[in-house]
């Protein structure tokens, strides 16, 4: 039997949002700020004192705060997202990998980045503070989905949508990006307002994230949807 060809009419799912506007249109879409954190921004964090060039980080901070702004003024929902670690319950790969200096028996939980309690778990002082109407998700490891109760929020708010800014483009943003997808969520990158500290790496992320997850976008195309008098909506 020879196989038949798909058609529109196969498909019995909601309707897709093919288009940025569909996807970012207000009431379909909430803006995740990843880990502008101290100790992943500053260069006299966690990170910045280990030697990780820290430039990058500092320098979208102006973009993500420009975002912040166009979703606020759009009244898109705004989510932050914030790593918080703990030596008690950290996993033993992640200590593996984040805490060099327990193979010299130096077990100082002042390494680990954004230790629960430290000044460097705080939000960097030049982001633009969350509103206190606004969410915060608290996560443990790369994905905002992994252990939180991200994906019950996106669902009881009937979103469809997230779009991710901030650090780092490859790891953290990365990860929730694909579970998003995985999930059933369209992952937006926020191509100007998220950062890593080498641009090869940078651009090798926007563009696997275009090939294989889902849409990007900058700031100034985000907002133009949202300031447009009517956004498309899907059919």
């Amino acid at each position: 039997m020879l196989n038949r060809k798909a058609s529109s009419a196969d498909y019995k799912g909601p309707p897709i949002r093919w288009t940025l506007a569909e996807q970012v249109s207000p009431g379909a879409a909430a803006v995740l700020i990843v880990d502008m954190q101290v100790d992943f921004v500053a260069d006299d964090g966690v990170l910045g004192r280990r030697g990780v060039n820290m430039a990058a980080a500092r320098q979208v901070i102006p973009r993500v705060n420009a975002l912040v702004d166009e979703a606020r003024a759009a009244g898109i929902p705004v989510i932050w997202i914030r790593t918080t670690h703990r030596l008690s319950d950290s996993p033993p790969p992640y200590l593996a990998m984040y805490m060099p200096a327990g193979r010299e028996g130096r077990w100082d939980e002042g390494e680990l980045p954004a230790c629960e309690g430290s000044p460097g778990a705080e939000l960097h002082p030049e982001v633009v503070p969350a509103r206190e109407d606004e969410l915060v998700v608290v996560k443990r490891t790369y994905s905002a989905f992994y252990g939180t109760p991200l994906a019950q929020i996106l669902t009881a708010l009937g979103l469809e949508t997230i779009i991710l800014a901030g650090v780092n483009t490859n790891v953290c943003i990365h990860a929730t990006a694909a579970d998003a997808f995985f999930q059933g969520w369209y992952p937006v990158l926020c191509s100007d307002a998220c950062a890593t500290a080498e641009p090869a790496i940078q651009d090798a992320f926007l563009a696997t994230h275009e090939r294989f997850y889902g849409l990007t976008a900058t700031v100034e195309e985000l907002a133009r949807v949202w300031r447009s008098v009517e956004a498309p909506v899907a059919s």
